[in-house]
């Protein structure tokens, strides 16, 4: 969220203020990517004490998986955030910025 606020006061521009704040709300699927995987877990499973499943098998692998893609998806969005801000810090803008109206 911090990184979307920064972006927006740099003028880094719309996509990449959208792309600052996509990896939080990508955050926020990785929670919903867990308690959905829940639906494909069968009665009967047994569980530890913390109610996780011990036995994973069939669909709920399958969806699980998708922690994964969406994790490495925050980290490709992350990647390019910081070389859009590396490109934008490197800029040299010689001419003098007008203040005021």
């Amino acid at each position: 969220m911090l990184t979307a606020i920064a972006a927006a006061l740099a003028r880094a521009g719309k996509g990449t203020i959208a792309l600052a704040f996509l990896p939080a709300l990508l955050k926020e699927v990785q929670y919903v990517i867990f308690a959905l995987t829940e639906l494909f877990v069968p009665e009967g499973v047994p569980r530890n004490a913390e109610g996780i499943p011990l036995i994973v098998d069939g669909a709920a692998n399958y969806f699980i998986a998708l922690h994964v893609l969406n994790g490495l998806t925050i980290l490709a969005v992350s990647v390019v955030v910081f070389l859009r801000a590396r490109r934008l810090a490197a800029r040299k803008d010689d001419a003098p910025v007008a203040v005021g109206p």
